[in-house]
């Protein structure tokens, strides 16, 4: 795994579990489920450098993820932990998603509307109590959109042309005063 990867937020340790030295981690949005299928991770803590780990199990329980990484094999090392961000390549993120789409790696993006509009980048994800929402950063002259980060909404990802297709709810860009000069 690079260093100079991109890199996607899964969450942050918040404890461990057992004898065995897994860990659980707290996922803020888009489902502990999610990430079952993580192969490697990237603990990043202010106390040390950021470190890749393989994940040898992994399993949602309620809003955590739980794993046990190849190299902790005790609660004392698991517990050290504890505050450390939880992050994921891209690359391994994908490999995660089996044909799902975290929001998160749609952070960068640049969001296509209908009739190939462009509309504006993808710059973050605002946590919320449902889904999450996309905030896309507007090109000249528009202004930002936040969209539910939901399938209903978020159609195609190609990651080679850097783009994720968007259909806006009917209006939506009419909101604020501002008119939607493409309806």
């Amino acid at each position: 795994m690079h260093s100079a990867a991109r890199r996607i937020p899964v969450g942050r340790v918040r404890g461990h579990r057992g004898t065995s030295g897994e860990i659980t981690v707290i996922v803020p949005f888009g489902g502990a489920e999610f990430w079952v299928g993580l192969a490697r991770v990237i603990l990043d803590a202010a106390d040390r450098p950021p470190a890749a780990h393989l994940v040898e199990q992994a399993r949602a329980y309620r809003d955590r993820l739980v794993l046990k990484l190849r190299d902790v094999s005790d609660p004392n090392a698991a517990a050290r932990l504890r505050g450390s961000f939880v992050q994921a390549s891209a690359e391994d993120a994908r490999d995660a998603a089996r044909g799902r789409f975290h929001p998160a790696l749609l952070i960068g993006l640049r969001a296509i509307g209908e009739g190939a509009r462009a509309l504006g980048r993808v710059s973050a994800v605002q946590r919320t109590a449902g889904p999450g929402l996309l905030v896309i950063e507007p090109e000249p002259g528009g202004r930002e959109i936040l969209l539910p980060a939901v399938p209903e909404f978020v159609g195609v990802v190609d990651e080679v042309a850097g783009t994720v297709e968007v259909r806006l709810p009917r209006g939506l860009l009419e909101l604020g005063g501002v008119e939607d000069s493409s309806a």
